[in-house]
C-alpha cells in the first residue's frame, strides 16, 4: 500500500477517535470508534489479521458483549 494511502487511513482514524472522544450518546461514540478501528485496519493489514486470529470481529466495540 502507498504511504500517502496508509497516512490518510491512519488520519481518518485519528478524526473518528475525536469525535467519538467528543460525542454524548453511547450509539455515536461506538460507531466512531468502529470506524477508527476499519481505518487502522486499512492502514495496518497485520492488525487485521492478529484481530481476527483472537477472534474479535472487528465490528462488535470491546466490552459491549
Amino acid at each position: 500500500m502507498p504511504d500517502e494511502d496508509r497516512a490518510y487511513f491512519y488520519h481518518r482514524a485519528e478524526v473518528q477517535m475525536d469525535l467519538a472522544e467528543r460525542a454524548d450518546h453511547a450509539a455515536a461514540i461506538n460507531a466512531h470508534v468502529a470506524l477508527a478501528e476499519h481505518y487502522l485496519d486499512l492502514c495496518d493489514p497485520e492488525r487485521l489479521l492478529a484481530e481476527a486470529r483472537a477472534g474479535h470481529d472487528g465490528l462488535t466495540p470491546v466490552g459491549s458483549a
